[in-house]
């Protein structure tokens, strides 16, 4: 499994998926695999079609969430942003290609429906 380092910490990559459908993107702790940190938010209200490749990066609490998305090659910012409350959430296009490699059987036990 890939390393990342993250705000001075190792971190395996752990993509999941949100009930609605939508990724979410999970740093999960080389020292303590109990630990992980989620770097995007849902703020989607109506369920995913299809596998996403989009997902909301967590700025409010990890404001450095984005550059380490684009420097790892594991997403690139859309150039939309969502607000939600008083934060402006960046859309991330992500790198489906890598995420799958980091967590195959995550995304083959997704319930995807293709419309």
């Amino acid at each position: 499994r890939k390393e990342y380092e993250f705000r001075g910490e190792r971190f395996y990559l752990m993509p999941q998926f949100y009930g609605n459908g939508w990724l979410a993107l999970t740093l999960q702790s080389v020292e303590d695999e109990a630990e992980y940190i989620v770097l995007s938010v849902n703020l989607e209200s109506m369920d995913a079609l299809d596998l996403p490749d989009r997902t909301f990066i967590d700025v409010n609490h990890y404001p450095d969430a984005m550059e380490f998305l684009e420097t790892n090659n594991l997403a690139t910012y859309s150039g939309y942003k969502r607000r939600s409350g008083f934060v402006e959430y960046p859309m991330a296009v992500l790198n489906l290609p890598l995420l799958y490699q980091h967590a195959p059987q995550i995304f083959q036990e997704a319930n995807i429906e293709c419309f």
